[in-house]
């Protein structure tokens, strides 16, 4: 993960029909796009006489926020646990009193039929949270038209290497040696047609590939979980209002497991 350096100046100006982000000018601030200058006191003045003209940026919000509405306790996914969870040392120094961070259950919904799809490409729910490229070579294997493991013949290989290697003894180390080295070269040369039937499986399979990444797309719309793509509204919509009476039957709140509803 790359960090991101925070900013000199974590807080933005507001005036009417603009949110301007305060930079350091010289000695002193200026609201960028055009805004106005302050001086260091100038802008403490302002500040205290009218602290609704600015607004914190994503790094001082959750302070922010404690500092007006406390809270007991933050209960988020677990994109906002992460988050939340950098900024301890920031509510610290600010001898700010930072909420207990719990995290919610999750779940995703698949449609109808959705669940036969992914079978029929060999595949099975808890394969959809695994890293794609990892699928599609699962996906290619399962429906290649040619064998692609080469495991038996990396056995064979050892076991011939292994033979030469016994008869080699009497001959000393150096001899040895060289039987080791050329069985690992031959051992990366089975690994490299491994991986070029792999590719060729992939690409008879493209077919079969397209219709995984599709049915991924609809399952993490743009990438990201359901949850952070469509509102219970589109639940509603599909399955009328007695889904929020199963689902709170189903669903314990703190419960730490992410689960998966069909139909």
């Amino acid at each position: 993960m790359r960090l991101r350096p925070t900013r000199e100046v974590n807080l933005f100006h507001l005036s009417p029909g603009r949110r301007a982000r305060l930079v350091r000018e010289g000695d002193g601030f200026r609201a960028m796009d055009g805004g106005p200058a302050f001086s260091t006191q100038e802008l403490l003045d302002h500040l205290e006489r009218s602290p609704e003209a600015f607004s914190p940026n994503v790094l001082l919000r959750p302070l922010y926020q404690e500092s007006v509405l406390p809270n007991t306790a933050y209960v988020g996914g677990g994109g906002e646990v992460a988050y939340w969870l950098q900024l301890r040392w920031l509510f610290q120094a600010f001898q700010v009193p930072m909420p207990v961070v719990c995290l919610r259950t999750s779940a995703l919904f698949l449609q109808a039929g959705t669940e036969e799809r992914i079978k029929a490409l060999g595949l099975d729910v808890e394969d959809l949270f695994r890293p794609t490229p990892v699928v599609d070579k699962k996906v290619a294997l399962a429906l290649a038209s040619f064998p692609t493991s080469l495991e038996n013949e990396r056995t064979a290989l050892e076991r011939f290497y292994q033979h030469i290697a016994d008869r080699a003894t009497q001959a000393g180390p150096t001899f040895q040696r060289s039987v080791m080295s050329a069985r690992t070269r031959a051992a990366h040369g089975l690994d490299h047609l491994e991986q070029r039937l792999i590719g060729t499986a992939k690409k008879e399979q493209s077919v079969a590939l397209g219709r995984y990444h599709k049915l991924r797309e609809g399952i993490f719309p743009g990438g990201v979980l359901q949850e952070r793509h469509d509102g219970f509204l589109t639940l509603l919509a599909d399955h009328g209002t007695g889904v929020m009476d199963e689902l709170i039957e189903a669903l314990d709140p703190f419960e730490k497991k992410f689960s998966v509803f069909v139909g």
